[in-house]
């Protein structure tokens, strides 16, 4: 008998105990304060609408239509008498009624959208104008003699890899950006890495070469100038652009900084996105970007006085005719350092982003947009400044439109008729200032500029 007393005792116990459980389990739908509940086992309350799913595989909490994965909440969790019990401290778990919150419109995409519509159009208008152009400069040189000249084959070497940056590498650029894929495989894109780094090479080079040029043949003598420069010897300086450009680009293609590919960040074939590729930009390109921008500057800057020196020797000695001839070669000169100045003010600041924030982690995105498109663009402004300041090329390209053979020769200009005779006798008028400069001594043969 003692045992059966027992024995009803702890099933009454028992039954004691799921009654407690089940009556506090359907109070919890009444609760209006927050307080800390060390029971729970909800699937539907009073005038709440809260899920509560446990899967096999693990817990998932769908709560009002949000995932939580976060299984910190149930570490005192325990399963009796079929009942999943937890124990929450976090009064922020209130169960609240569900409401419909209408989303927000998306302001981010419709502007990432706008930009990149900028983006295309900036570039696709760049590639045209740059095609183009350097197209035109191309066939003035190759078809008119006139413009067929030393510093014009300096010109033509820019022209050209101007060509293939425009027509070329903008376009795969725009392609890759917009996919977000490689244009081909593994070695092609590493080729067309090799393509734009190698063109800004020579851009650089080119300018450094013509700027040489120019010192030679407004500071030193005119034998000097004919014993470094010609026909064949500049062509022989282009090659030799070449070969240093391959120099320069020397350690990527081996990989001792970094390696010529795909670049995943940047979503273009240039530089693979390795640590070392960063080494490349900043101690490579850079240094040759400063090293020929010293160079150059210091070329002009002699050049300049020079110029003004010799111009205080024409205010002093008006029949010192070589310093007249050389007017037309400093002109020349001063249209050849607007092409040097408008390369760098587009280049300089994509270098300097690269060598201060290589990571793009303090720049806006804008900025880069806009440094990004200042780049290219250098190689559409550079056949506008040749139109605009050479004239052999500004004839040349109107012979081109015209479908002419040879350059059209400016026309004339305005001859007055001839005077009327006069009964009066001759008198000879005095020579002018100009006349005697120009009956002064011998004049400097013309040489090709």
């Amino acid at each position: 008998m003692g045992r059966r007393r027992r024995r009803s005792a702890a099933v009454l116990l028992l039954y004691y105990i799921q009654v407690i459980i089940v009556g506090r389990a359907l109070s919890v739908g009444t609760q209006t304060d927050p307080e800390v509940y060390s029971l729970c086992n909800i699937t539907r309350t009073n005038k709440t609408n809260a899920n509560t799913v446990f899967s096999d595989t693990g817990l998932g909490l769908v709560f009002n239509g949000r995932f939580f994965n976060d299984t910190s909440l149930f570490k005192d969790a325990w399963l009796f008498n079929n009942t999943f019990s937890c124990n929450l401290t976090e009064p922020e778990w209130m169960l609240t009624n569900e409401s419909v919150v209408t989303p927000a419109p998306d302001i981010a995409h419709e502007a990432s959208t706008v930009q990149t519509v900028v983006f295309v159009g900036i570039f696709g208008i760049s590639s045209m104008v740059g095609t183009v152009g350097n197209a035109a400069v191309i066939l003035a040189f190759c078809l008119y003699k006139k413009v067929r000249t030393t510093d014009n084959t300096f010109i033509l070497n820019t022209s050209i890899w101007d060509l293939v940056t425009s027509a070329v590498i903008i376009p795969l650029f725009l392609s890759s950006t917009m996919t977000g894929l490689p244009n081909c495989g593994q070695a092609c894109c590493a080729f067309i890495g090799f393509l734009s780094l190698f063109s800004m090479t020579q851009s650089l080079l080119s300018c450094a070469l013509i700027a040489f040029n120019r010192y030679v043949h407004v500071v030193l003598s005119l034998a000097t100038y004919k014993r470094l420069f010609g026909p064949v010897k500049a062509f022989l300086w282009v090659v030799g652009v070449w070969v240093i450009g391959t120099l320069v680009m020397l350690p990527a293609i081996v990989g001792v900084y970094g390696s010529l590919g795909w670049d995943a960040d940047a979503k273009l074939c240039q530089m693979s996105n390795e640590p070392k590729s960063l080494l490349f930009f900043k101690n490579v390109l850079a240094s040759l970007h400063w090293t020929t921008l010293l160079v150059i500057s210091a070329f002009y800057a002699r050049i300049y006085l020079h110029v003004r020196k010799s111009a205080m020797a024409i205010g002093q000695h008006l029949g010192h005719s070589p310093q007249q001839v050389s007017l037309q070669a400093v002109k020349r000169t001063k249209h050849m350092f607007y092409i040097f100045f408008t390369l760098f003010t587009l280049i300089s600041p994509t270098i300097v982003i690269m060598q201060v924030d290589p990571h793009g982690v303090s720049t806006p995105e804008l900025v880069f947009l806009i440094i990004a498109a200042m780049y290219y663009w250098n190689t559409a402004v550079n056949p506008i400044i040749y139109t605009w300041t050479l004239k052999e090329f500004r004839q040349g390209f109107k012979s081109l439109v015209r479908c002419r053979r040879h350059i059209i020769p400016n026309p004339p200009p305005h001859q007055p008729g001839p005077a009327r005779t006069s009964r009066s006798p001759k008198v000879s008028q005095p020579l002018t200032v100009t006349e005697r400069v120009q009956q002064a001594g011998p004049s400097m043969p013309l040489v090709d500029t």
